[in-house]
């Protein structure tokens, strides 16, 4: 009986003892526990201050652009919307309703004739901002006379340079006006009567002064020296040279003149083009005296262009 008895007891006393122990290693593992969760608690801190820390940076960096935009100036073609300039070649037609405009003393007449001109552009721009150019290029021009049995032709060549500025309209159509210089070399040129006795340009000149101061002077514009030459051929047909001091005497024309020009013009779709425009000589073609009297003779035209732009 006593040993059933002291046999319990020490069973008792083992459970218990069991039990503390297991209640202290549950202590140490709640402590552990505790700890991890301090350590994992700190070491989501830096974690979610990163990820505050990011929006607050594309806040900054979606800032900075527009702060950036807002202190850029705009470009002068920004603001007008207008694209960077950029060069292009252009080959053209050209039809001229000619004159050439004659100077007597007070007096002035023209004789209106015809001319057509070909040629090949290039504009350089000029600016990094506005559609503004330097044109420059080459054509060749034939002018052709028929009027009262007088038949004159000639033929030159034109290098015009123009400043020009191209405005878009839209994306399709431009408007262009322009505006400059051309240098005129004449290659050949003829002069022909169909008789002396037509269109009264065969006539005697007296000396009266009074005469150089009837309008009959501008009718017949052409020149004492064109009359002598007419007069001094075998039938009253012959072909002149009006470059030619043999043929006209004091009344030859120059082989170079400078003159100007300008109009307005329209690309559509960036390559076709349709301009209207007005030239005139500065220079004389011929200048010559009689009877104390300055003769003087230029052209003028009035432009009809069509075109192609590359």
């Amino acid at each position: 009986m006593k040993k059933t008895m002291i046999l319990a007891l020490s069973a008792m006393m083992m459970a218990a003892g069991s039990v503390t122990v297991n209640a202290q290693e549950k202590v140490v593992t709640l402590d552990q526990l505790l700890k991890k969760n301090q350590e994992q608690k700190q070491a989501q801190t830096p974690q979610k201050q990163e990820q505050k820390a990011k929006p607050e940076t594309k806040q900054q960096t979606q800032k900075q652009p527009k702060e950036k935009a807002q202190k850029q100036p705009k470009s002068s073609a920004a603001a007008a919307g207008l694209m960077a300039p950029v060069g292009f070649s252009t080959v053209y037609l050209q039809y001229n309703f000619e004159s050439q405009k004659v100077k007597s003393g007070s007096h002035s007449d023209s004789e209106s004739g015809n001319s057509v001109s070909a040629g090949y552009n290039y504009a350089f721009p000029i600016s990094g901002t506005l559609p503004l150019y330097v044109e420059a290029g080459i054509a060749a021009k034939y002018v052709w006379q028929n009027e009262n049995g007088r038949k004159f032709n000639m033929l030159s060549a034109k290098v015009p340079v123009n400043l020009l500025f191209s405005y878009p309209v839209n994306e399709s159509f431009s408007i262009e006006p322009y505006a400059g210089l051309y240098l005129r070399g004449n290659i050949f040129g003829k002069i022909k009567y169909d008789g002396q006795s037509d269109g009264g340009y065969s006539y005697d000149i007296d000396d009266d002064d009074d005469y150089w101061d009837d309008d009959d002077m501008v009718d017949d514009w052409d020149s004492w020296s064109e009359s002598r030459a007419l007069a001094s051929s075998d039938d009253g047909n012959e072909s002149l040279d009006i470059f030619s001091k043999d043929d006209m005497g004091d009344a030859a024309c120059k082989r170079i003149q400078l003159g100007m020009q300008f109009g307005v013009r329209a690309r559509i779709n960036k390559q076709f083009l349709i301009g209207v425009g007005y030239s005139m000589d500065l220079t004389n073609i011929s200048k010559y005296t009689l009877y104390n009297t300055d003769i003087t003779s230029k052209f003028h035209s009035f432009d009809i262009t069509l075109g192609y732009c590359f």
